[in-house]
């Protein structure tokens, strides 16, 4: 599928308003699970709807994204992530 916006922002804050209205149809908890730190534009949004931010700090090893701990609270999470 295809999404065209102008610039990233416009299409991460449509993505999060699709997720979150699944979430809603399906009767569904939803919440972002993001790296810290990232680009704060989808946490500004998502806080500004309701929706539950989840932040997952960088690796103490080599200060890299922790895509195991990303996934794990994805999917340990009852709804959508």
């Amino acid at each position: 599928q295809i999404s065209l916006g102008n610039g990233s922002t416009e299409n991460i804050r449509a993505t999060l308003q699709m997720l979150q209205n699944k979430a809603l149809k399906e009767g569904k908890q939803f919440q972002m699970v993001i790296p810290v730190p990232t680009f704060d534009c989808a946490e500004m949004y998502a806080n500004s709807i309701g929706v539950p931010v989840v932040k997952i700090p960088l690796t103490t090893e080599n200060y890299d994204y922790d895509f195991d701990e990303l996934q794990k609270v994805a999917d340990d999470f009852d709804g959508i992530s």
